[in-house]
């Protein structure tokens, strides 16, 4: 077979990276919701969360953010 001149090459992208693509563009299109974008892809809310934890992909909201004491200032030492 031919190769390919390299302007027509395309990047070459394993399964897991294309997966991880997929399910990431789903969750943006619909603002991360995960039922929402689990029936886009047509597979279950849990078969998404599974699949997200296989390959590190956490939601926006799940990043925890340092509490904040009554008085307004960061952390929680006393």
């Amino acid at each position: 077979m031919a190769k390919l001149p390299a302007r027509l090459r395309l990047p070459t992208l394993k399964l897991k990276e294309l997966e991880a693509m997929a399910i990431r563009l789903a969750l943006e299109r619909n603002f991360w919701s995960l039922a929402e974008a689990a029936e886009e892809l047509g597979i279950s809310r849990w078969a998404l969360m599974r699949r997200m934890r296989s390959l590190g992909l956490r939601s926006p909201r799940a990043v925890r953010r340092p509490s904040m004491k009554t008085d307004g200032t960061e952390g929680s030492e006393p």
